[in-house]
């Protein structure tokens, strides 16, 4: 993984390229839900403040952008605006934490299809208390 500072790290954002820089990193991630017949696997490119707290996921499948609502920190809230990818959309921290676990659940973030899923309704109560 290439070691970046900070300023750069916009360029690999854009290009959904993997980074590590001083408290941001980039990484490609394949989420599957084994919930699902057949299972589910979904693409992401996560984007994480200080190695644990994502900020941005790009989904391939869809060819959308999404931002957690939340600020964290200051410094976070500074490295977000540093890298912070055009038309993403914003959505709660338990959401993105969903997105990563269980993949079916971006079709109720983004459309609000009705999907039949329990545990996507399990992981939001659960990440959210």
């Amino acid at each position: 993984m290439k070691k970046i500072s900070n300023k750069n790290a916009s360029q690999y954002v854009y290009k959904q390229m993997e980074f590590k820089a001083n408290n941001l990193s980039g990484e490609i991630i394949y989420s599957t839900d084994i919930n699902t017949k057949p299972p589910r696997t979904n693409k992401l490119y996560v984007v994480k403040s200080y190695g644990y707290y994502p900020v941005f996921i790009y989904s391939y499948q869809t060819k959308n952008w999404y931002e957690t609502e939340d600020r964290y920190s200051t410094s976070t809230a500074k490295q977000m605006s540093q890298v912070r990818p055009t038309g993403a959309q914003i959505i709660k921290h338990a959401h993105m934490k969903a997105l990563i676990r269980h993949p079916q659940s971006e079709v109720k973030i983004v459309g609000g299809a009705s999907v039949s899923s329990s545990k996507y309704e399990e992981t939001i109560k659960e990440l959210s208390s």
